[in-house]
């Protein structure tokens, strides 16, 4: 399983990949990875991901 943190707020994304080393997955079972919001697209096009899930908004939303 891929994690990317939104660039802004990369904590707790960091921290429940602590946690979940720590209960014992085996390594590599979650990656969290610092990518930019640009470096994503290298994700997108990797044959080996078979699945991809967004959640989140985009920025120019409700909200901001």
């Amino acid at each position: 399983m891929v994690l990317k943190p939104a660039p802004q707020a990369p904590t707790a994304s960091l921290m429940l990949g602590e946690i979940v080393q720590q209960a014992g997955w085996p390594d590599g079972g979650l990656n969290v990875l610092m990518l930019s919001n640009e470096d994503t697209g290298l994700l997108i096009e990797d044959d080996r991901i078979k699945m991809i899930s967004f959640t989140g908004k985009r920025s120019g939303g409700l909200g901001d």
